[in-house]
This record gives structure tokens, sequence and C-alpha cells, in this order.
């Protein structure tokens, strides 16, 4: 298996170049009946009257690198050592997508459950990637629970925030600044907004609250010249439960005569109580618990799709996207051993 992961990682795969990986998973799975659709590959075992469908499926494509910045090996030279596996893609999610490949082509799994899996490209650029495409062709219909092992530190994550990335424009008038009361500064018309977001109530959903943020200004032609127009990008990470127009009424809520706002970037959130899904809880069981996140995973979409699905994976977000990337080896035999026993229990 762990052979298997660093053959994933030689291959570039940058979201929007998956064609070579997806040649390497589909060369690998034709033969035992795998379908592929574009840069994603599908699989579907016997389906059996009276049993849950488990969907079991990964992401292909890496964030970007640049390979002089690492010290330890080449991004794509996966190494070994001590207790790492190093390169990129080695914790997001080149070892979950390569555990997932490994247990097909041992069949390792049981009849308790009929069995899909997939492999999609894309996830980095957010939506729409390769679930929203298995999405249109029905491919999760009848789907009890989607497994998607994003690094999770070895713990189900049975929710994730939304998140909301939206532009806020104020105008003003240019004058010359010696003459400041004679124009209307963009700039200041923003101190508003700015301590609206600074002071907005968070909430908190299983002990994780709600984040929201002001990150970028952008604005201002010169340096003796007052702003007529200034650009804020704001990014706010909410409660999974917040529904969409909750979310626009907040950003709404910041215009005025002299702002607009513009929403970026909207990804629904989820969250699936423990105690109301049996399979989410069997899972955790084995994992030794679960935790609600809050960045945002393709578990929100296929929520806002009605489709129950939960991140189990090894690694941790905090090497996800790093220099020197890497994913714990342990890690990845635990949660090897863990979907084994979840899959191949006996009824």
């Amino acid at each position: 298996m762990i052979a298997l992961i660093q053959q994933l990682i030689r291959i570039s795969s940058t979201s929007g170049n998956e064609r070579a990986i997806a040649d390497f998973v589909f060369q690998k799975t034709r033969q035992i009946g795998a379908k592929r659709l574009g840069n994603n590959i599908i699989w579907q075992g016997d389906s059996r009257p009276q049993r849950p469908t488990i969907a079991l499926g990964g992401h292909l494509d890496t964030v970007p690198f640049t390979a002089d910045k690492w010290s330890i090996t080449h991004p794509l030279q996966p190494l070994i050592k001590g207790d790492r596996l190093y390169g990129r893609g080695a914790c997001d999610m080149k070892s979950g997508s390569g555990i997932l490949l490994d247990m097909l082509l041992q069949q390792d799994f049981g009849e308790r459950y009929n069995l899909r899996f997939f492999w999609y490209e894309k996830e980095e650029l957010g939506v729409p990637n390769g679930v929203t495409t298995l999405i249109k062709e029905g491919f999760f219909e009848g789907v009890d629970l989607c497994i998607i092992p994003e690094p999770t530190e070895g713990l189900v994550v049975n929710g994730v925030f939304g998140n909301l990335d939206a532009r806020v424009t104020a105008y003003g008038k240019s004058v010359h600044s010696a003459y400041p009361l004679l124009g209307d500064n963009a700039i200041y018309r923003l101190i508003p907004v700015i301590e609206k977001i600074r002071d907005y109530h968070c909430t908190e959903v299983e002990g994780v609250r709600e984040a929201l943020s002001a990150n970028t200004i952008r604005g201002g032609k010169a340096i003796n010249v007052v702003p007529d127009h200034v650009e804020l990008e704001l990014d706010y990470r909410f409660h999974p439960e917040k529904s969409e127009g909750e979310v626009l009424d907040l950003l709404q809520s910041l215009e005025d005569d002299h702002i607009t706002t513009e929403v970026i970037g909207l990804f629904p959130g989820v969250f699936h109580p423990v105690e109301k899904h049996p399979l989410i809880q069997r899972l955790a069981k084995l994992a030794g618990g679960n935790k609600v996140v809050p960045f945002w995973s393709d578990i929100g979409q296929l929520g806002a799709h009605g489709i129950t699905a939960i991140n189990f994976g090894p690694g941790s977000i905090r090497q996800a996207h790093t220099i020197d990337e890497f994913v714990k080896l342990e890690q990845i035999q635990t949660v090897r051993e863990v979907l084994h026993q979840f899959l191949n229990e006996v009824i």
C-alpha cells in the first residue's frame, strides 16, 4: 500500500492537470470494472437488497508547488524518513486516495455493504469539481454514507463549516490630499464595515467557533490623492446549519449608499449528529472519536444534495498545502485498519 501511495505522489497532478494520474488509476482498475468520466474514475460493486450502500472516494489533485523551496525532498520524489512520508499530496490527499485504491485492488471488503469507489478531479479549485460531476451523473443515488479520506488525524469528521468569500467595495470622491474635506475618502467609508466584522458575534457548534475576518484591502491611487474606490475581502467560516439566506443577509447588512458587496464563493457546510446516524456512529467508535472542523470540504457539497458524507483519513490539515508536506505512516496504517474493520464486520 505504501508503495502504491508513493506511485501516486510521483505523478504530478496539480488541479486541472489530473489526466496522467487518472490514467494511472483507470489502468489499475479497468480490468475489475471501473469506468471513466473525464478525469473521474468510478467503480460499483453488486447491489444487494436490504444492505446499506457505502461510497468511498478521494480527490486526485494537489495544490501547486515550488520545488526549490522544499528542503527534505523534491515534491514528486516521495521520501520515507523516520515515521513520515514526504511529498506533495502525501497528506492531502494521495495517502487517503491510495488507501482506497489498494482496498479496491485487494478486494479488501466483505459483503455487509453495497460498495462504490471513486476518485475525482479539481477538488482544490472548489466547486464545481469532480464530485459535482458525479452528483449530476447520479453516482450517489441510493448511497447511505459517503466516506472521503481528507486529512483528519484518523478521527471521523461529521461536520464542516460553510465558507463565504466576499468582496466589499467602498466608493467616495477623489480630491487633492491638501483639501481632503472637499472629497469623500473611501477608506473612511470602510471603517464601520471593519468594525462590524471585528465585533460580529460568532456562534459555536460542538466547541468549534465561527470565524469572520477582513483579510485584504486594496485601493488608492497615490499618496497625495484622497481615494474614491477601496476594496476589502472577507472570509467567513460559518455554522454548518446556517442557511445561505442567513449568510447573504449578513453580507447585505454591510451595504449602504456608498458600500456594495459581492460574493466571490459560497460553499455550504454540513453537520451530521453522530447519534442520529448509526453508520457514522459505528465508524466513529472504531476510529476512536469524531469532531467538527471549521474548514470546508466536499462533504458540504454532498450534504447540500441530501447525501450523508463524512471525512476520515490520515494526516493533519496543518500539513496540507505546506512546503515539505508529510503524513505519518502510522496514521496511514491505522486508517486502513479501521476501514477494513468497518467494511468487513460480519453481519
